[in-house]
C-alpha cells in the first residue's frame, strides 16, 4: 500500500534535503540534523539515546526535547513517516519502496567498487567517479558538531577517500595521468594525513613530466611534519628518492587488459556509449570475463547504478526469463517448434529451451535492431543448430518480413494451409515502441502466420513508483540513442493484441504469475511489469 502524502526523495550527501513529489520541504537546521541521524544508519529504528547523543550531544534527561523536535518534524514530512516504539525505545523514519536515499545508494555503489576492484577495474573507475560525484564533503560540515555526529561524518569521509584512492590507482595503471592530476590536488591539500593519495599524485605528476611539482608536494608535507617533530612515511620517502634519481621503474606499468565482454563489443563494432541492451545482458551475465558476456564497462557501471536504486530489477529480469521458458513450453504443448524473438537480451534463451522441448523440430530466429549486436549474435550462433540472428525490429515490420530467414520461418513462400505456426516473443521492442500504432505492426506479422501461432509480450507497467520511472527514463534517454519508454496500463497492453488473436488465461497479469518458482513470484512488487500470451484463431 502506498503511504499518504506523496513520494519522498531524501538527500544526505549534498546537504540534507527532503522533497515531496519534486517540491522541497523546508527544514530547520535542527530538523536536518534529525533527518540525517534517523537515516544515516540505514533506516532502521534509532534508539532515543543515540538520537540525543547525535543531534544534541545530550543524555536521556532531554528526552522531552527529542519528542518535541520529532513532533515538529512530523508536521513537515507527514505523521505516518516517523514511527515511535516504546519497546525498545526509539524512532524510525519510514522510507517507502522505490524512494531513494542517496546515502544508501552511495553505500551500495562503494560496496560494488570494493568487490570489483581487482576483477573489473575498468568498471570500478567509471562507477567510482559516479559515486564520488554524488557526495559533497563540504556540505557535511553544515551538520552539528556533536562527537557522535562527527564520527558518522568521518566514516563518510573515510569511505569517500578510500574510493578516491581506488579510482586513482586504477587510472594510474591505465596510464590516465592527467585524470589523476585533475582529481587529487584539493584532497591532498585538505587531508594531509592521507599520504597514499599524495604518493599517487606525485607518481602521476612524474609520469606527466612534472617532477619538480611532484617533489614540491613532498617538500610541503615534510615541512608540515617537521613542525611536530615527525617525517613523511618511509614509503613516501622512497618515492621521493626514486623521483630524484629519475628511476625509470616509476614509468613501468602494465595496463589491465579489457575484459572479454568489452573485447566482444569492440569486435562487433558496438558503440562506445552506454547501451540498454548490453546493460540487460550484463544483468544476467555479471562476470565480464565469461565467454558469453557482451558489454562495455560503461554498461556495467550504469547497470550497477540502476541496481543500487532499483534492487528489484534483478528479480524482474529473472521473472522475464522464466516467462520465456513458460512461453516455449506452452508453444511446444501446442505443437509449435518455430520461434521468433524480437530484440532479445543476452543470454539467448529461446533456442536452448526449445531444444529441450522439441529436440529435433525446433528452429529459432533472433531479430535485433542493433547491427553490432546482430554481428555478435551471428558469430556466437555459428556452431549452434537451428538458431540464427538477423537485423530487424517490430518498429519496421515490413523490413523484418523481407529478411529471408524470417520470411522462411513464418513460411510466407507457402500456401497458408501448409505453413507451420510460429511463436513471436517481444519483451524489449514493445517497451520502446510507444503509441497504439504498434498494434498494426503485430497485425502485419500475424497476417501471414499460420493459425495457432502465438504472440507473447512483456511490458513495463505505468504502476511503477514515479522515481523508478524517472530512473529508467533517464537510462533510456541516453543509451545509446535517445529512446522513450512506453509505460502502459493493463488495458493498454491488451489493446496491442491485433484482431484475430485471443488472449489466453490468465490474461494480462504481472509477469510473476507465469513463473513456476515461488521465490520469483510470491507477491506483487512495487516494481511491476505485465505479460500476456495470445493465440491466432
Amino acid at each position: 500500500m502506498r503511504h499518504a502524502g506523496g513520494v519522498l526523495e531524501v538527500s544526505l550527501l549534498k546537504g540534507v534535503r527532503v522533497t515531496r513529489a519534486g517540491t522541497p520541504i523546508p527544514l530547520s537546521s535542527r530538523q536536518r540534523d534529525l533527518v540525517f541521524a534517523l537515516l544515516a544508519g540505514g533506516g532502521g529504528l534509532v534508539p532515543y539515546r543515540q538520537l540525543l547523543a547525535t543531534v544534541w550531544d545530550a543524555g536521556m534527561e532531554k528526552k522531552h526535547t527529542l519528542h518535541t523536535a520529532i513532533s515538529k518534524l512530523r508536521e513537515k514530512v507527514g505523521a505516518q513517516r516517523i514511527t515511535r516504539s516504546d519497546h525498545p525505545e526509539g524512532y524510525q523514519f519510514v522510507i517507502q519502496q522505490g524512494e531513494p536515499v542517496d546515502l544508501w545508494v552511495w553505500a551500495r555503489l562503494l560496496h560494488e567498487c570494493a568487490a570489483r576492484y581487482t576483477s573489473d577495474p575498468h568498471t570500478v573507475a567509471d562507477l567510482g567517479n559516479r559515486a564520488l560525484e554524488m557526495c559533497d564533503l563540504d556540505s557535511l560540515e553544515d551538520l552539528t558538531d556533536s562527537p557522535a555526529m562527527v564520527a558518522v561524518r568521518q566514516d563518510i569521509v573515510n569511505d569517500y577517500l578510500r574510493t578516491v584512492a581506488q579510482v586513482a590507482e586504477i587510472k594510474l595503471n591505465l596510464g590516465q595521468n592527467a585524470a589523476v592530476i585533475a582529481m587529487l590536488p584539493r584532497l591532498v591539500q585538505r587531508y594531509d594525513d592521507r599520504e597514499h593519495l599524495r604518493g599517487l599524485l606525485m607518481t602521476a605528476l612524474y609520469r606527466d613530466q612534472q617532477p619538480s611539482q611532484a617533489l614540491a608536494l613532498y617538500d610541503d608535507l615534510a615541512a608540515l611534519r617537521a613542525e611536530s617533530g615527525r617525517a613523511p612515511t618511509p614509503g613516501l620517502q622512497e618515492l621521493r628518492s626514486l623521483i630524484l634519481a629519475n628511476d625509470l621503474r616509476l614509468l613501468d606499468f602494465t595496463p589491465t587488459p579489457l575484459p572479454v565482454a568489452d573485447q566482444a563489443v569492440d569486435r562487433s563494432g558496438g558503440t562506445e556509449q552506454v547501451s540498454t541492451n548490453r546493460m540487460t545482458g550484463a544483468l544476467i551475465i555479471q562476470d565480464p570475463h565469461s565467454p558469453d558476456a557482451y558489454s562495455r564497462f560503461v554498461d556495467r557501471a550504469g547497470l550497477l547504478v540502476t541496481m543500487a536504486v532499483m534492487p528489484d530489477i534483478v528479480r524482474m529480469e529473472q521473472q522475464s526469463h522464466e516467462f520465456v521458458e513458460h512461453v516455449v513450453r506452452t508453444a511446444s504443448q501446442r505443437g509449435i517448434g518455430r520461434f521468433l524473438e524480437l530484440s532479445p537480451p543476452l543470454p539467448l534463451l529461446v533456442h536452448k529451451a526449445a531444444k529441450l522441448t522439441r529436440p529435433t523440430a525446433a528452429r529459432t530466429v533472433y531479430a535485433h535492431h542493433d547491427a553490432a549486436f546482430v554481428r555478435h549474435l551471428q558469430v556466437a550462433l555459428e556452431e549452434v543448430d537451428a538458431a540464427e540472428a538477423v537485423a530487424g525490429t517490430i518498429r519496421d515490420p515490413g523490413a523484418l518480413l523481407e529478411e529471408p530467414l524470417v520470411h522462411d520461418l513464418i513460411g510466407l513462400q507457402k500456401p497458408m494451409d501448409e505453413r507451420e505456426p510460429v511463436a513471436i516473443i517481444d519483451r524489449t521492442d514493445i517497451n520502446v515502441s510507444p503509441g497504439p500504432g504498434v498494434r498494426d505492426h503485430y497485425r502485419l506479422l500475424f497476417d501471414g502466420a499460420a493459425p495457432g501461432s502465438l504472440l507473447a509480450l512483456v511490458c513495463v507497467s505505468d504502476e511503477m513508483p514515479p522515481l523508478a520511472r524517472l530512473q529508467l527514463d533517464a537510462i533510456y534517454d541516453h543509451a545509446p540513442t535517445s529512446e522513450q519508454l512506453a509505460w502502459r496500463t493493463p488495458d493498454e497492453v491488451l489493446a496491442l493484441v491485433p484482431d484475430g488473436l485471443r488472449v489466453l488465461a490468465p490474461g494480462v497479469v504481472d509477469v510473476y504469475r507465469f513463473c513456476a518458482s515461488p521465490t520469483l513470484g510470491e507477491d506483487a512488487s512495487a516494481w511491476r511489469h505485465f505479460a500476456l500470451i495470445a493465440v491466432k484463431e
